[in-house]
């Protein structure tokens, strides 16, 4: 690892870290990169797993980026409708941020599961359950 990298985890490294993510678009390998000051990625994953206090922190962040992704999304709208211009572009972003934000806060911004609806054979037979027990206590 080249010097002047930290590899010891201090809460102020797991702070900033995760105050970038919690703004931010773009993944941990971009913010790595335009933040030579940081660990390694590989660094960042193993205090992850070896750091609840951090792990935490991260998860937060994510899910606060879940929110910054929307908002992007409507910022990329915004501009392919002014301009008209690169509108299959911008779709195909707000299709990507619409689903790591639904991945990363699927309460809020995940797909809505619609129960499943009975198949026609089984309200069917429901019916006609139904209408025999309706006969037979007569």
């Amino acid at each position: 690892m080249p010097a002047g990298r930290p590899s010891e985890y201090t809460e102020e490294m797991g702070d900033e870290i995760c105050d970038a993510i919690a703004i931010s678009t773009v993944g941990l390998d971009i913010l790595r990169s335009e933040n030579p000051h940081w660990p390694q990625v590989g660094t960042i994953y193993s205090w992850r797993v070896k750091i609840p206090e951090f792990a935490e922190k991260y998860a937060r962040a994510k899910i606060a980026q879940a929110d910054v992704l929307v908002e992007q999304n409507m910022t990329i709208a915004h501009a392919g409708y002014d301009t008209h211009i690169g509108i299959m572009n911008a779709k195909m972003r707000i299709d990507e941020n619409r689903w790591q934000a639904g991945k990363l806060k699927p309460k809020k911004w995940g797909d809505k599961v619609e129960p499943p609806v009975s198949s026609s054979d089984e309200v069917l037979d429901e019916i006609l359950r139904i209408v025999h027990d309706t006969r037979s206590n007569s």
